[in-house]
């Protein structure tokens, strides 16, 4: 297969992306006091990086619990914890956020029904996700009053959750009607409507394994731990600067991270991450050069410990970043084919 063949989409697809990225990294150089930065960085104890990565580990492996539960403990611990790490990985090298399609190409291998049954698990762990950020910005708000700016993001994400709600509900309830209203959908796309269809049983399927028991109560507990500890880990790090802050301010920024880090931006959320934290901190009156510091401190540390563990896992799987990239690349292809016109 020649590099034409697998090469990744027109730049139009992730450029807009990467120009967000410069720009907030632009507007950050100009609005932060360099030198008080650097006395902030250097300011930081090594018991908050310590604590930081110790944080940083535990909702690593009460997520990858999630995940083994949403499907439905088909695979082992051990997969699923470097399986997610590999993913983090990638997304701080691919654009697009094609971790998510890379873990799941990795661990088809280990499924039965293969990558297809892999993915309904990893849109209802980001639908769960997006569910408790808008939960964490509605809890934090009210404690924040005057930040009612925020409330149109918050209510957008909840409307996705709901539209996910409702998705999945019908193609539990009613699979046969979805079927039949793609199958008038794409009638002119003999190619695609064939594709689809196959990818929406092999949907329903991955669904009906995360609802066998009680994988979904399991997942939505464990990644429940996953958000308080993140919550924790944000904690820690805004006492390091103000010792005596409420922990609400915790929840606020993480929130704001979380719904900053959703939109488009270069790989592994460059500039996007720092910029979220330090304006959700500008609210509470902190200074950009200290929350700019402890922003880049959980943001390295996030990198370091994805990028170790993605690198034994690609050890773990007898795989490599090169040739995970190329599958995926396969697998994008693949699903472009049967889209008329490209």
């Amino acid at each position: 297969m020649s590099s034409s063949e697998i090469k990744t989409k027109s730049p139009g697809s992730w450029l807009p992306g990467v120009i967000i990225s410069v720009l907030v990294v632009i507007a950050l150089y100009f609005l932060v006091d360099w030198k008080e930065f650097n006395e902030a960085f250097k300011a930081i104890r090594p018991w908050v990086v310590v604590v930081t990565i110790f944080l940083t580990l535990i909702p690593l492996m009460t997520r990858s619990l999630a995940w083994r539960s949403l499907l439905n403990q088909e695979i082992s611990l051990r997969d699923a914890f470097f399986g997610e790490n590999i993913g983090y990985m990638a997304n701080n090298f691919l654009p697009l956020r094609l971790g998510e399609i890379a873990r799941a190409v990795l661990i088809g291998d280990k499924v039965e029904g293969g990558f297809a049954a892999v993915l309904p698990s990893i849109f209802l762990e980001r639908l769960i996700d997006l569910g408790f950020a808008a939960l964490t910005l509605l809890i934090a708000i009210p404690f924040v009053v005057s930040e009612t700016w925020m409330l149109p993001t918050v209510f957008v994400s909840l409307s996705i959750v709901v539209f996910g709600i409702v998705f999945l509900y019908l193609s539990f309830r009613k699979a046969e009607w979805l079927e039949t209203l793609f199958t008038k959908l794409f009638s002119r796309f003999p190619k695609m409507q064939e594709a689809i269809l196959r990818l929406f049983h092999q949907f329903i399927e991955g669904l009906k394994s995360a609802a066998q028991g009680n994988n979904a109560i399991r997942a939505v507990f464990f990644l429940g731990l996953t958000w308080a500890f993140y919550w924790i880990t944000y904690y820690v790090l805004i006492l390091s600067i103000v010792p005596n802050a409420p922990f609400i301010w915790a929840l606020f920024t993480d929130g704001v991270v979380s719904m900053g880090i959703a939109i488009p931006s270069a790989p592994g959320s460059l500039g996007v991450w720092e910029a979220s934290f330090v304006a959700a901190l500008a609210v509470f009156g902190i200074e950009q050069s200290k929350s700019l510091a402890i922003a880049l401190v959980s943001h390295i540390v996030s990198y370091a410990i994805t990028g170790i563990f993605g690198i034994i896992g690609f050890s773990v799987f007898g795989s490599s970043l090169g040739s995970l990239i190329r599958r995926v690349r396969q697998q994008r292809q693949k699903s472009t084919e049967t889209i008329p016109g490209e």
